[in-house]
């Protein structure tokens, strides 16, 4: 990234983490593969570098500030990251939020050391499903992070940034909500910008103003409700401003006939532009979703996600089975040769 200088690699941080690798850079931190010297695993590491504010030579670690008129506004923003790192701290036994094990402050700047994870984006895996996704794994998706966002609305902490780009899909099928954007609200209403942190069609219109007091719970709904729209359709959502001015918005279920109502009238209402009409909280829009076309019984909604995960699983191994027999096959053939 044009103006960003990254830790060299094989920085030690902390006395204990290696960088080993850049995994990439945004609007307000850099992000790190690195090897925990202490508990001998990988980890990813975020670096708070807010664009614009933060800079380092090449070869530096310490990071300063362009301007002195830059430096209330730099430290307040680590503050803020340094906080949102804490209360995510506190939610590590929440198996649907990406976990932090340590923050610290060093080279004037703030780390966040978060588990690996092996996988790709939910953006990915629909790219590389045929650009939509079929009810059942929505809703599995759908269920997953607004179980993550009970927990992280219980201590106060809004996402802001919900979207494809921000939710991981593991390797096992777990699904888990990353890359918080609420320090990325905070450095916008600093730069009088909302240009860095807003993603079309998935931010509702209360992120448009500059006061992020008209923010709270409501707003992560509306971008779930917008995530699991694309997903399901492969299209992105009329953005919230143009449907402020002519919503063409068209609804789930004259897209995809076949969708259970209860489902499409859920999703529909959680990307109300009036906060009011929205799901008041995560449980709410929870317990309105179905756990099959008829029903919203949690415990079968369970045992779905469950057999879903458990057919993808092998799938993969009976694609690795053929892999290793076709090998098979050619060593076998490559020796028959050479004899």
């Amino acid at each position: 990234m044009e103006g960003t200088y990254y830790l060299q690699i094989g920085t030690i941080l902390h006395d204990r983490y290696e960088i080993k690798d850049i995994l990439g850079a945004g609007g307000f931190g850099i992000t790190y593969k690195a090897w925990d010297n202490t508990l001998q695993t990988e980890v990813c590491i975020k670096e708070y570098y807010p664009v614009g504010i933060a800079n380092r030579t090449v070869t530096a670690s310490q990071v300063s500030v362009y301007t002195n008129a830059d430096e209330a506004s730099y430290k307040r923003g680590m503050q803020r990251f340094l906080r949102e790192a804490r209360g995510l701290a506190k939610l590590g036994s929440v198996k649907n939020i990406v976990n932090v094990h340590d923050y610290f402050e060093e080279n004037n700047t703030a780390y966040m050391v978060m588990e690996y994870l092996k996988g790709k984006t939910l953006k990915c895996f629909v790219r590389e499903n045929g650009g939509k996704v079929d009810e059942d794994v929505a809703i599995h998706v759908a269920c997953s992070v607004l179980e993550a966002l009970q927990h992280v609305h219980a201590v106060g902490i809004i996402h802001r940034d919900i979207s494809p780009d921000n939710i991981y899909i593991c390797d096992n099928m777990e699904v888990k909500l990353i890359d918080f954007g609420a320090l990325k609200q905070e450095i916008a209403e600093l730069n009088k910008s909302t240009s860095i942190i807003l993603k079309y069609g998935f931010a509702p219109p209360e992120q448009y103003t500059s006061n992020s007091r008209e923010q709270g719970a409501w707003t992560d709904i509306y971008a779930v409700g917008a995530t699991v729209y694309y997903i399901l359709t492969g299209l992105i959502p009329q953005d919230s401003i143009m449907r402020m001015m002519e919503d063409v918005l068209v609804p789930l279920e004259e897209i995809i006939p076949s969708i259970s109502k209860n489902f499409s009238d859920a999703i529909m209402k959680a990307m109300s532009l009036n906060i009011r009409e929205r799901f008041a909280s995560a449980e709410d829009f929870l317990n309105e979703l179905p756990s099959d076309t008829e029903t919203n019984d949690t415990k079968n909604r369970q045992q779905r996600k469950k057999s879903y995960k458990d057919n993808y699983v092998k799938s993969v191994k009976k694609t690795k089975g053929r892999h290793e027999k076709t090998e098979k096959k050619e060593n076998q053939h490559s020796s028959g040769r050479k004899k």
